[in-house]
């Protein structure tokens, strides 16, 4: 964990590499245990697409902000996290508490032995937050996966994916098309954002997703939860994704666009596809990765993290 200040409020965070994982803030007081990213309470919306949800799984703990809310909300929640010193300083420094199975292994491997179990449970949501060091694994996020990923949900669940990038750039639309493809039904909210590149969450559904309008009970209490929930499912975009090549409240992306590709971004995402893993392309998403994360904490925070 790294501790610092931002605004006049302190913060801790959880730093793999020059990734940030996650971080609350510990002062002033009033603002303590709230997430400095809305992207966890985004994620939270897939409760605002389901009725009466028991089990979740999440793929990547991070600090456990998402996962604790769904369980403060009454959901078993199973944890597939490749790296179990996460789950160590989730628990240890952000108040995380399992209340299901917690695998400290590769979900690639994970979500096919549990799939494979003589009754594997079926998930009314399923939390997909993989993105480390500038660049996601690769197997995590191919279409043979999707797919055994898909098998585990259940036929009125909803799935959330987190896809750090431009919602413009070709990358994240073909990650669209796979959801599309696989799922049926996506819809695509873009984290508020000084830079382009930004974090992504998809929901993908074998039903069409509607979203209720957010309640006091889905705050738990928590005013950056509040505001992050009322941002992105208040409004016209909780009602029906947009269909004339425009976003809603600047915060939902206009599906029909996304998943227009043209022969030659296909073409593209062929010749990357084809390259090994940490190739130039993966390391290029990692520079530029390190640039923005430069520009959204200070030079004193990282030389201080380092």
């Amino acid at each position: 964990g790294v501790e610092g200040e931002h605004m006049s409020a302190a913060f801790r965070v959880l730093r793999a590499g020059h990734s940030i994982l996650g971080g609350i803030y510990f002062e002033p007081e009033w603002f303590a245990n709230q997430s400095i990213y809305d992207v966890f309470y985004i994620h939270e919306g897939v409760r605002l697409a389901t009725c009466g949800a028991q089990h979740s799984l999440h793929i990547g703990l991070g600090i456990g902000v998402a996962s604790g809310g769904l369980a403060a909300h009454g959901e078993s929640t199973d944890i597939m996290e490749l790296n179990p010193e996460v789950v160590e300083l989730a628990e240890k420094y952000f108040g995380w508490k399992a209340n299901g199975t917690v695998l400290a292994w590769d979900a690639a491997d994970a979500v096919v032995d549990v799939y494979e179990d003589e009754q594997p449970p079926l998930y009314d949501h399923i939390l997909h937050d993989v993105f480390t060091g500038g660049a996601v694994p690769r197997r995590l996020f191919t279409q043979p996966f999707l797919n055994n990923l898909h098998r585990l949900l259940a036929p009125h669940g909803v799935a959330a994916f987190n896809f750090y990038g431009d919602p413009a750039g070709v990358p994240a639309r073909a990650f669209a098309a796979k959801l599309h493809d696989e799922f049926g039904n996506v819809r695509c909210f873009a984290e508020a954002s000084r830079v382009s590149t930004r974090n992504l969450v998809f929901f993908a559904s074998e039903r069409p997703i509607r979203f209720r309008r957010p309640i006091k009970e889905d705050e738990l209490e928590n005013g950056a939860r509040r505001t992050a929930l009322q941002k992105y499912f208040e409004g016209r975009s909780a009602d029906a994704p947009p269909d004339n090549g425009t976003t809603l409240n600047g915060r939902e992306q206009d599906m029909g666009w996304l998943l227009g590709l043209t022969a030659e971004e296909q073409a593209q995402l062929q010749r990357e596809a084809s390259g090994p893993a940490g190739g130039a392309a993966d390391a290029a998403a990692a520079a530029h990765h390190w640039t923005v994360m430069r520009s959204v904490f200070s030079s004193i925070f990282w030389s201080e993290a380092y």
